[in-house]
């Protein structure tokens, strides 16, 4: 949201719409599932750790931030979040609101959206990438 308004801040005039999840538990399942498995249990350092830095705390201040990243995700988008509160004071900035609790039907949503606003039709949609 932040590169958006910096771009209206300039000349242009994008046309935002926003994917919001409102499932929240849904929401925490895909982001756990996306970067706790990730997470490495331990990885070797160079050069050897001091033993405060040994690979299992280095590993635990990993899941920390990750934790504290889903967290900050969860925040923003839960009710009283940045952006719902952004959606209530700036009513008309976004030119729609996609619930992203499915995305594959979030994706064809906004693919819809998009070949409209380019005027494209399904066929020729499909020999190019958005």
């Amino acid at each position: 949201m932040e590169g958006v308004l910096s771009l209206i801040r300039g000349h242009f005039r994008p046309q935002c719409i926003l994917c919001l999840p409102t499932d929240l538990d849904a929401y925490e399942r895909r982001l756990r599932d996306q970067y706790m498995c990730r997470l490495p249990d331990a990885q070797p350092v160079f050069p050897p750790p001091r033993p405060l830095e040994a690979a299992g705390h280095l590993a635990d201040l990993r899941r920390q931030k990750t934790e504290l990243f889903i967290r900050n995700c969860l925040d923003r988008v839960g009710g009283g979040g940045a952006y719902t509160d952004f959606i209530h004071t700036h009513p008309d900035f976004f030119e729609c609101v996609l619930p992203a609790d499915d995305l594959l039907e979030t994706y064809a949503a906004l693919r819809r959206i998009i070949e409209g606003y380019l005027g494209s039709t399904p066929a020729k949609a499909a020999n190019q990438p958005l």
